[in-house]
């Protein structure tokens, strides 16, 4: 348990350092985000589509099913060679994606503030602000495309920065206290070990021996000789 301990948080603190560096060279190199972010996709893409191609020999009993399977399977196969091969392509498809997602997040809040409004909440205002927000930047992210993957790879690459040097600084104050907490029980257990031998060394060590049944043949023998005093 102390060793899992113990190498639980030299890990947790290898993989902070790593989750840094990798927020450092996201801000500095916005380029590598992307083709990270592509070859990440594209391997997720490729086994979902093989293991739904291989699924799909298990629907053969019903020819749509077969057919509809095998072609969603191929088309996840090719789509995640693309995004490994054309980094292009994840970096036209992410401004897209950040739009859909503002776009649609700025709506769902719209529709709450019509919500606010029919019950005629004081605090209607302030859903309605952020709504805006959000569909005013799901415009930039569509108009403004380098930009957008840029900003989001900077983002990402602060998060990974922070959250590491949170972990980090966990880590190494938890691996402390697993030392301290080594260290004690070690004190506890010396004194322990050292009673322990000494309790056997007394134990071992018998002032004389004898056997039971000469102290019995003796008892008898002083009985007869007292008789015959007598």
């Amino acid at each position: 348990m102390k060793r899992s301990n113990s190498s639980g948080g030299i890990i947790g603190i290898i993989l902070s350092i790593v989750f840094i560096v990798l927020g450092v060279v996201f801000v500095v190199k916005p380029d590598i985000f992307i083709s990270s972010v592509g070859l990440i996709l594209g391997i997720g893409l490729i086994i979902v589509g093989f293991f739904m191609a291989i699924f799909s020999f298990f629907l053969r009993y019903t020819i749509f099913g077969f057919v509809l399977m095998l072609l969603l399977g191929i088309s996840f196969i090719g789509f995640g060679i693309s995004f490994i091969v054309d980094g292009g392509l994840v970096s036209t498809l992410i401004p897209v994606i950040l739009f859909i997602y503002l776009f649609i997040t700025g709506i769902n809040k719209l529709t709450y503030v019509l919500k606010l409004n029919k019950l005629k909440d004081k605090h209607w205002f302030i859903p309605l602000i952020f709504s805006i927000i959000y569909i005013v930047l799901s415009l930039l992210a569509l108009i403004f495309r380098s930009e957008a993957n840029d900003t989001l790879a900077i983002v990402v690459g602060v998060m990974f920065i922070v959250i590491g040097s949170i972990s980090l600084i966990d880590y190494s104050i938890s691996l402390k206290d697993i030392k301290k907490v080594e260290k004690r029980n070690k004190k506890i257990e010396e004194p322990q070990s050292s009673y322990e031998n000494s309790d056997s060394s007394i134990q071992s060590s018998k002032p004389f021996d004898y056997n039971e049944s000469d102290v019995i043949e003796g008892e008898i023998v002083g009985e007869e000789d007292n008789r015959k005093d007598d």
